[in-house]
Order: C-alpha cells, then sequence, then structure tokens
C-alpha cells in the first residue's frame, strides 16, 4: 500500500512538472542568485555580445541569470523577450515582454514586441487554417486577406529610390 502511494505521488508529481512546462514559461530560478548591481550590469553587457555575435542561447542563459537575481528589472525582462524572438522562441518571449510590462506597465516597446509576437502566432495558426480542408471558403479568403495586411505591417515593401526606377 505504501509503494502504491508513494508511485501515485510520484505520478501526480510528474504530472505536475509537465504541466509547468508545458505552459511555454521560462524555468526561473528563485532569487537565491544574488547579484550586485555590477555584477548584473556585467552580465547584461556579456548577453548583448552574445547577442551581437548571433549567439542567442548563450544571451538567454545570461538574461536569465538577471532576471533570476533581479526580477523587477524591467528592462532585463525585455532584452530577454528581444533576444527569445531572434531565437525565434515566441511563447517564452510574450512571457518576457509581459513579465516587464508587470513591472513598469508603461513601457510600450515592451507592448510593441509583445503585439509583435501575437502577429506571428497569428501567422502561424492563419496558414494552418488556410490550408484546412474544415475551414469554410469565405473565412479563409478572410484569413488571407488578413495575412497580406499581416505581412504587409511585419515585412513592409522596400521603397523605391529615384535610382531604382526607370
Amino acid at each position: 500500500m505504501e509503494l502504491k502511494r508513494r508511485a501515485a505521488g510520484a505520478v501526480l508529481a510528474a504530472c505536475c512538472f509537465l504541466v509547468g512546462c508545458s505552459t511555454g514559461k521560462p524555468a526561473v530560478a528563485p532569487a537565491a542568485d544574488q547579484l550586485s548591481q555590477a555584477e548584473v550590469d556585467t552580465l547584461s553587457g556579456q548577453a548583448e555580445q552574445e547577442i551581437a555575435l548571433g549567439r542567442y542561447p548563450q544571451a538567454i542563459a545570461l538574461y536569465e541569470r538577471v532576471v533570476a537575481a533581479s526580477p523587477r528589472n524591467a528592462q532585463a525582462w525585455f532584452r530577454l523577450g528581444t533576444v527569445r524572438i531572434k531565437a525565434r522562441q515566441m511563447r517564452m518571449a510574450q512571457y518576457a515582454f509581459e513579465r516587464a510590462l508587470q513591472v513598469d506597465p508603461g513601457m510600450s516597446k515592451a507592448q510593441a514586441n509583445l503585439a509583435l509576437t501575437h502577429l506571428h502566432e497569428f501567422r502561424v495558426a492563419a496558414a494552418q487554417a488556410i490550408a484546412s480542408d474544415q475551414v469554410s471558403d469565405a473565412n479563409r479568403a478572410t484569413l488571407r486577406s488578413l495575412m497580406r495586411d499581416v505581412n504587409q505591417a511585419l515585412f513592409p515593401a522596400p521603397a523605391l529610390t529615384s535610382a531604382g526606377t526607370q
């Protein structure tokens, strides 16, 4: 009986862990990893160097250390979100931008980037819906129209210069 109870407890713990993992929220260590402001600044600088080199996983790891030690640092949450966009981790980027906005509700650049991550999710979902045979022709046409608008907003055509026109 004791063995069954332990097994049930282990299964329950595993399920709770998996549910937590499926939320798309990053596992951020508790603030026990206290860093001085100088250390936070150093880690942030190192993260920016990693971003410049295109080493996004390394930058993410550095910014995760910063937000773990300084969870009220809206700028660090914002930068974590931006590097997650570069790494194409949209849901985790959304989480970071939401955290930045919890700390600083007036951070409009976080709001703008959050909106961009939602547009990306829309594009993925709309493309799947358009390809589905379960979507009506009217809805498919509406989605195609919205996709054109979103694509134009996200990827505007380069402006023609007078040198480029004949």
